[in-house]
């Protein structure tokens, strides 16, 4: 069981995270969708918006992946997002290697 940490649903259960829009460089992104039936990595259905972290999302602005694009993602509109996290995605993903 996982919980998103942001619209606070089972992962792999919800169709859908809550969260549509990134700020990124003080604009305002629409997330990309997922493109599968059902995204490997976080669960989400066809259309759905990715759980944040996942590393099946692309970076509105650049078309990298989200969780290692270089953009400054101040966060998700509506919550607060420390740009500290953000970093520990990027260290955990490249740790990884």
């Amino acid at each position: 069981m996982s919980i998103c940490e942001y619209c606070k649903k089972e992962m792999l259960e919800s169709k859908s995270c809550d969260f549509n829009t990134l700020v990124i460089d003080g604009k305002d992104y629409k997330r990309n969708k997922c493109i599968d039936i059902k995204c490997h990595d976080c669960g989400v259905s066809l259309n759905g918006v990715h759980h944040f972290g996942c590393d099946n999302e692309y970076c509105p602005k650049c078309n990298r992946q989200l969780i290692c694009c270089k953009c400054n993602i101040e966060g998700l509109k509506g919550v607060l997002l420390w740009v500290k996290n953000l970093k520990k995605l990027r260290l955990l993903y490249i740790s990884m290697f």
